[in-house]
């Protein structure tokens, strides 16, 4: 659920930060911290110069 960085997703995974199972808990606060981050104004910045940053790799280590 955090991969795919979706706000969709916070509600289920708040529900189960209080889970009995450490490894559920934990999962679910790397995704929430994740989808947070993604669609926080510095995450999308971030994403951004990634994005671009691997278009001119691609084009420069690809020729056409």
């Amino acid at each position: 659920m955090g991969a795919i960085s979706s706000s969709s997703s916070l509600p289920i995974l708040r529900e189960f930060l209080t889970d009995s199972n450490r490894s559920i808990r934990e999962t679910c606060e790397i995704a929430l911290a994740k989808i947070e981050w993604d669609n926080s104004p510095e995450g999308q910045k971030h994403a951004l110069v990634l994005d671009n940053y691997h278009t001119s790799f691609v084009s420069l280590s690809c020729p056409i």
